[in-house]
């Protein structure tokens, strides 16, 4: 018989487990994988990040990057690129990390990077450092202190964390999903299920999920109806407070779907927003393919920010992706100079920043070190 777990396990095994989706020597991204981010779309993503980090940067210092899942280096080279050509940092050093958990990602980022940067020569490939680790945990401690003030870019890194599945039944009871043998699911609400496992809902002790619905969901009730199911984004806090601790970033970039709690309690989504993708299609028997499908989950961007401000970021106001592109400093002059090294410009600006398409479907979260500079945010 199985051994019961919660959720969270379950999905932390599934995605980064020895056999899990992210540590597969796979094709995830593009047409032959089993999604698109931004950065797969256009190399246009990265490079308009890099006109936002240029903007920003003070003059006075090395500009210092950490990516957090740096995927298949699709953001990191024209991020890259962008920055080694900027006039205003012809002189700057450039120091990059990308922490990503799996050994694929990290090779093919690296690979990616030194293959495109090629051309730029010897003097600007002279200006940039690479680093690449699996995790911020276990940072060598001279790669912790030469990142300290680090801008730290996650493009769909959050909506990767685990995640535990809660039903508030009413007010008061409060059950999560736990995952096991289908024969122990007979008595409960069903969640999920597969020819051997099923998900199923089950009265919850955890004080930390109560406090996280008396928190992020129950003033809400006025906008509600029961039963309410939704995900508890309880990792957060412990993931950005991990980079807090180790890099002490002045400047969080945060790419991903999702909004604020109550966009997540819509009653157009009764079952949440965790869903499983395979080969570009929604999955609903993702037991059955565990290991084999990405799962993800809108964000809660009220809990991202509540955690921010508690490590004392200001929290710029989150924005839609495209209208945060569209209103970058000098916008027009980086089209104009994307152009001159890519073909895809016109298209690339629809994908990203039109209505209707990526520009409406993710958003942006921008904080700063309270304090600090913050012009252009």
């Amino acid at each position: 018989m199985m051994e019961k777990q919660v959720f969270s396990s379950y999905m932390r095994e599934a995605l980064y487990g020895a056999d899990g989706y992210y540590t597969k020597d796979a094709i995830r991204f593009g047409k032959m994988g089993d999604f698109y981010t931004s950065a797969q779309v256009s190399p246009l993503f990265g490079y308009l990040f890099a006109t936002h980090v240029a903007d920003q940067h003070d003059a006075s210092k090395d500009v210092v990057v950490t990516e957090i899942g740096c995927g298949d280096g699709g953001f990191a080279l024209p991020f890259l690129y962008n920055l080694l050509t900027q006039p205003s940092l012809q002189n700057h050093r450039i120091r990059y990390l990308a922490i990503d958990r799996s050994s694929v990602a990290l090779s093919r980022t690296k690979e990616k990077i030194e293959r495109g940067l090629g051309e730029l020569g010897e003097q600007a490939r002279e200006r940039l450092s690479l680093f690449f680790h699996a995790s911020v945990q276990d940072l060598p401690e001279d790669v912790a202190k030469s990142f300290q003030g680090t801008v730290v870019i996650a493009n769909e890194w959050l909506d990767a964390l685990p995640v535990e599945i809660l039903r508030l039944v009413s007010s008061e009871k409060l059950e999560q999903v736990v995952v096991g043998s289908k024969d122990e699911s007979t008595n409960h609400p069903r969640y999920a299920s597969s020819t051997e496992q099923a998900a199923w809902f089950e009265e919850t002790t955890d004080p930390l999920l109560f406090t996280y619905r008396d928190r992020y969901i129950l003033p809400w009730l006025d906008e509600i109806q029961f039963p309410v199911i939704v995900e508890a984004q309880t990792e957060i806090e412990s993931a950005l407070s991990l980079l807090v601790q180790k890099l002490a970033p002045e400047h969080f970039i945060l790419i991903d779907y999702g909004g604020y709690t109550i966009d997540l309690l819509s009653s157009d989504r009764p079952n949440g927003t965790l869903r499983a993708y395979r080969a570009h299609q929604l999955v609903d028997d993702f037991l059955d393919q565990t290991g084999f499908v990405d799962l993800t989950y809108d964000v809660d961007f009220s809990v991202v920010t509540d955690v921010l401000q508690t490590h004392h970021y200001e929290v710029d106001r989150v924005t839609r992706q495209g209208a945060f592109l569209l209103r970058l400093p000098g916008l027009m002059a980086s089209l104009e100079n994307y152009a001159r090294n890519y073909a895809d410009g016109n298209l690339a600006i629809k994908q990203l920043m039109m209505g209707g398409l990526m520009g409406d479907r993710f958003m942006v979260l921008t904080a700063r070190k309270a304090g600090e500079h913050q012009d252009g945010l």
